[in-house]
């Protein structure tokens, strides 16, 4: 069995989601409960990670979460992720600083969609997820129309977004993907769903 490497701490609930949802997929797929994955955390400091990126400061965050990736590498992690959309802004960056294989929210995000046959959706998000295109241009580049909120719905969706879905609990998340309806926004963007990614625990 693969051994897993969280970079975990953005946010904090959400890392317990991770932990919790590949324990589970694990076990739904050997159809045991007394099978538990090898899984090693190495939490980061995700108001320092924002303080880079407030900062544009982008070699510095890709130093940051590579030393981090190269922490659980040594620690025996076969593969790691990232329990964040945020720090995908600069995912290329991040692997080509570490020898340990990342897998990325959005592309498991996308296999998810296009599995379940949606051509329109809405993202939500950290104000650096939302002002940067790496959700939006890998989604629409595969067919599928990405919208965000404008204006002060934009502005607003952060802390919704940061309060609601990071602590969701990992039945919302399926393990996967969370997929939520958005009834303050999606009326007027015609959505089919909203989106915030996770690797796939199976």
């Amino acid at each position: 069995m693969k051994h897993v490497g969280i970079i975990g701490g953005i946010g904090p609930e959400a890392t317990m989601g991770y932990y919790r949802a590949i324990i589970a997929g694990v076990q739904q797929a050997k159809h045991s409960t007394a099978v538990l994955s090898e899984i090693s955390i190495r939490s980061i400091d995700m108001y320092r990670m924002f303080s880079m990126l407030d900062r544009e400061d982008y070699p510095a965050v890709e130093a940051y979460l590579g030393d981090a990736a190269e922490d659980l590498r040594h620690g025996g992690a076969d593969f790691g992720l990232m329990c964040g959309n945020t720090p995908h802004i600069v995912f290329d960056g991040i692997q080509r600083r570490t020898a340990l294989p990342l897998l990325s929210i959005v592309t498991s995000a996308l296999q998810e969609a296009q599995r379940r046959g949606l051509h329109r959706l809405g993202l939500l998000g950290t104000k650096f997820t939302m002002h940067h295109d790496f959700f939006t241009s890998a989604f629409q580049a595969a067919g599928i129309a990405m919208v965000t909120p404008e204006g002060p719905t934009r502005s607003s969706s952060m802390p919704v977004s940061w309060t609601s879905w990071s602590k969701a609990s990992c039945a919302t998340r399926h393990g996967r993907c969370c997929w939520v309806s958005s009834p303050a926004w999606s009326p007027n963007m015609g959505w089919t769903a909203s989106c915030s990614g996770a690797p796939n625990s199976r």
